[in-house]
């Protein structure tokens, strides 16, 4: 439970009916897989947020609520339920039997299949907040590392 932050300089695996509260940072500076029953964040209002430097595999009954910045070549979510803001620079972004109800902003193409969908929906307050974009990229934000 939160508020803290998971670092690492290396890949990241997050797996077997694991719970992370809200208010929880992943910085992934490797690739990050997160697979079996896992929920990240409790809510769009209290949520988490994933920056993953390298390739992203969300899947395997996988629910998140926040803000995910992408930025490795690859983005794959199957059998995922996302609540909130995902921004993706991968040049390949997948989705199977994925919902995302808010916001997905992919730099590249989609290729989702008939089984997911994408759906308008509330999004994390990040006013004020030093998650940053580019290429506006906050000092001390996530983009920095």
């Amino acid at each position: 439970n939160g508020p803290g932050v998971v670092m690492t300089n290396g890949d990241l695996t997050i797996s077997g009916n694991s719970t992370i509260g809200p208010d929880v940072k992943i910085i992934s500076g490797g690739n990050l897989t997160v697979s079996g029953n896992v929920t990240i964040g409790s809510s769009v209002e209290n949520y988490s947020i994933i920056y993953c430097k390298n390739n992203l595999n969300l899947g395997s009954n996988t629910t998140f609520y926040g803000v995910l910045i992408g930025r490795g070549s690859s983005s794959i979510f199957s059998n995922a339920n996302l609540y909130g803001a995902s921004y993706l620079e991968s040049q390949t972004v997948s989705m199977s039997n994925t919902s995302v109800v808010g916001s997905l902003v992919s730099k590249y193409s989609l290729v989702m299949d008939g089984a997911s969908s994408i759906t308008k929906g509330n999004l994390p307050d990040i006013f004020g907040t030093n998650i940053g974009f580019n290429p506006s990229v906050l000092p001390g934000s996530h983009l920095e590392y």
